[in-house]
């Protein structure tokens, strides 16, 4: 990531990126479009804030989502990068979210909300119902697993603990 205002401005004239604000904490909100397809990215060198349009980092080489920004007005695309994980895509989407073509093994950390099409195809997801899913329902699905990790992990303790006691009261 940039840390000096002018390295941020530069790489976004390079990006052709119009109508942008630097805020002080050197996030970046545009009042536009995001267009950085095909760019040969590796990673955003700069933290989006909120995008007034659509924002497009597809068929790039990412394999994070750091710097995406927090919200989208449009669509948000992602596909066809090397990403393993969705950490740190856009919590709130107005349009789809395109996240095809990837190396992703989990949905989870999804957006929180989107207006569209959810597209997650060509992946490498372990549960293929997932598919057919939209946000709530996938939300929904990792926080059953996280209840049901933490059960079994604490139940054994718990059961332990009662027979203790039981014991005690012989």
């Amino acid at each position: 990531m940039f840390k000096y205002k002018n390295e941020i401005e530069y790489w976004l004239d390079e990006m052709k990126i119009k109508n942008f604000t630097i805020n002080e904490d050197l996030t970046v909100d545009v009042n536009n479009n995001v267009d950085l397809e095909r760019c040969w990215l590796k990673e955003l060198p700069v933290q989006f804030g909120k995008v007034e349009g659509f924002f497009d980092c597809a068929n790039n080489q990412l394999t994070s989502l750091k710097g995406c920004p927090y919200e989208v007005d449009g669509y948000f695309a992602c596909h066809n990068n090397k990403l393993t994980s969705l950490e740190h895509s856009p919590k709130y989407i107005n349009g789809d979210f395109e996240c095809d073509y990837n190396q992703l093994t989990s949905l989870e950390h999804s957006p929180l909300r989107v207006n569209g099409d959810f597209h997650c195809l060509n992946n490498q997801l372990e549960n293929e119902q997932l598919y057919d899913m939209d946000v709530n329902q996938i939300h929904q699905y990792y926080y059953a697993i996280k209840l049901s990790e933490r059960l079994t992990r604490e139940l054994p303790q718990v059961n332990q603990e009662q027979k203790l006691v039981r014991k005690m009261k012989l």
